[in-house]
């Protein structure tokens, strides 16, 4: 039974005294009000192009057990409706009084990379654990996310996403997890972020919320002084392929299906074996993080490396399928930033084929962004790609900067008349591209 079930949990978590007996149940969360039934809790948001609270009389109407705008004209003793000046904020506390009633282990992850491929194994591999649904990793969805935790889950991980400075804090101070990790930094956001020094500032802001005698989990590269720096009273992981690495990587062997790699744990002076589906150096990073909250939570070895060679990530996450004329395309397209698109690139090398990558534009890069365009032409160039493609003004810069078998197109149309016509059946194809370039429409047709 989730935590959240009726609305006495929702006057207690705002601290309003609930001034009747009537107290009806709730089953669902709703931000729209065209979706209100009954047993809903309705939260009027102000968007960009309207303000949900205008909307609080409708799902009132509908039947919403309770709702919470900022809407001023609804009568002040309706026992259905709450005023709250910031709906917003109104989720952000009742999604804190959740967390103080659950009783099990929660786990933030945040990362300019990875964070949903690690909470996904995490759900995955541990025992009765909550995760984040979806991508309801912000201000909005990380307290729907939480609304729907039940006391029956042991672990609870949560995805932490960033657009901005602070939006990190504001999150982890909602879940204040007992687990931290940091999966990677990255050139991500730099439109809002500005650097790579801003990218490391926001991501850190996991760090000092992590409760009294939690841990912290990070990746051993060249920020580890730092992250080890802002917290003496919790204990901190490192994995990583360094020979310091607490969590060191090794014996990585792979084919197009499958990777067998070992972790050697320089606290027990164990070293651990596993195999997986999944595809890339950054992926077995991903997985190791996600087998030290296992050993420090389910500590059962044997259960983890099952489920792990059971799990299989979502499908535009690196996923391998078959495509046009019976070609093999490896579909990345849920997002991208430089690091991410490099190493899928490097994914695409491993594969003993006629190498082919399609590249969408990677967005919010800031005044960076002409010269790591560039520089993902000169990487697949000098990675032996032997066909790249360019979709997006951006990856204009990237296609010159390839040169010979540098084609670019600006019309999806003939994009796709011109791969339906020249793959063929041992072809190896890599898609990429921020989530607003909607690469996935090349896949779909």
């Amino acid at each position: 039974m989730k935590i959240l079930n009726d609305r006495s949990k929702v006057f207690r978590y705002l601290e309003i005294p609930l001034s009747d007996k009537d107290n009806k149940k709730i089953s669902k969360i709703v931000i729209d009000s065209r979706n209100v039934k009954e047993d809903c809790l309705f939260f009027g948001l102000e968007g960009q192009n309207t303000n949900g609270s205008l909307f609080a009389e409708e799902a009132l109407q509908n039947g919403a057990s309770l709702v919470v705008s900022s809407n001023k004209s609804i009568a002040m003793d309706s026992p259905n409706h709450i005023f709250h000046e910031s709906p917003i904020d109104a989720m952000g506390k009742i999604a804190s009084g959740i967390i103080n009633d659950f009783t099990g282990n929660i786990i933030g992850v945040t990362g300019s990379s990875g964070k949903t491929t690690v909470k996904n194994l995490i759900q995955h591999t541990l025992n009765d654990c909550f995760g984040t649904i979806g991508n309801y990793n912000n201000e909005i969805g990380l307290p729907i996310s939480v609304m729907n935790l039940s006391q029956n889950h042991k672990t609870a991980v949560f995805e932490l996403a960033a657009g901005k400075p602070k939006d990190i804090d504001f999150l982890a101070k909602i879940v204040r997890p007992h687990f931290g990790i940091i999966t990677s930094i990255g050139h991500a956001h730099l439109k809002q972020m500005k650097s790579i020094d801003g990218v490391l500032k926001t991501k850190s802001e996991i760090i000092p919320n992590i409760r009294e005698g939690g841990f912290l989990l990070i990746p051993h590269i060249e920020y580890v002084d730092y992250w080890k720096s802002i917290r003496n009273d919790i204990s901190v992981f490192t994995f990583g392929d360094h020979p310091d690495s607490d969590y060191r990587i090794s014996m990585i062997e792979s084919n197009e299906k499958l990777i067998n790699f070992s972790v050697y744990v320089k606290e027990y002076g164990q070293t651990f074996d596993f195999v997986t589906n999944l595809l890339g150096m950054h992926n077995i990073q991903n997985i190791t993080a996600a087998f030290i909250c296992s050993q420090l939570i389910d500590d059962d070895y044997p259960a983890f490396q099952k489920r792990l060679e059971a799990f299989k990530n979502n499908e535009n996450r690196l996923s391998v399928s078959r495509w046009i004329n019976g070609s093999t395309v490896i579909n990345d397209t849920y997002n991208a930033n430089p690091e991410s698109t490099v190493a899928g690139i490097k994914v695409l090398c491993d594969f003993p084929k006629r190498k082919i990558m399609i590249f969408g534009d990677m967005l919010e890069l800031g005044i960076l962004s002409d010269d790591f365009h560039k520089m993902i032409g000169n990487f697949a160039k000098d990675s032996n790609v032997d066909l790249f493609i360019g979709f997006g003004n951006k990856t204009k810069l990237s296609v010159k900067a390839y040169g010979k078998n540098g084609l670019f197109f600006n019309d999806a149309k003939k994009l796709n008349q011109f791969l339906a016509r020249e793959i063929k059946k041992d072809d190896i194809i890599y898609i990429k591209g921020s989530r607003g370039m909607k690469m996935e429409r090349f896949i779909e047709e």
